[in-house]
């Protein structure tokens, strides 16, 4: 297990409010593998295959998400759209953007305009592990709901 899992795992442990999660990726490898992470650190998470489905999880519940994981390249509504109406929403919610495309345009002008964090896929645990620990300026808030 590496050092940042553990760290996370320990800081779970401890704390009092659990953090929410919105996993956004149409690759339901990916967004189980998250989903399964997340829930095993006690987090609570939701997850959507696109960003019209995310959009409607969201604006039920806009000022729960401590996070939004959000795939660049989906279809139905892509990142890029479903970024701009969750920032319409809550202009300051973090967001970490993934993509396997990292050198397009608009996911560029997006994280350099927007400051938003970014992922490459494909990524280790780890990776996001250590995202998650500087978006949430490493206090991992993430406990057992009961």
């Amino acid at each position: 297990m590496s050092e940042k899992l553990i760290l996370f795992s320990m800081v779970t442990t401890f704390s009092q409010k659990p953090i929410k999660i919105l996993v956004v990726d149409d690759d339901e490898s990916i967004r189980s593998m998250l989903v399964v992470l997340f829930q095993s650190l006690k987090c609570i998470v939701h997850s959507a295959k696109n960003g019209k489905e995310a959009l409607r999880i969201y604006q039920n519940q806009s000022d729960a998400f401590e996070l939004v994981i959000l795939d660049f390249r989906m279809p139905v509504m892509d990142g890029k759209a479903a970024f701009e109406k969750i920032r319409s929403i809550n202009p300051t919610q973090k967001i970490l953007m993934i993509s396997g495309s990292e050198n397009d345009p608009d996911l560029q002008k997006i994280i350099i305009k927007e400051h938003v964090s970014f992922l490459g896929k494909p990524f280790q645990i780890e990776d996001i592990i250590g995202e998650l620990n500087e978006l949430l300026d490493n206090q991992l808030p993430c406990t057992d709901e009961s």
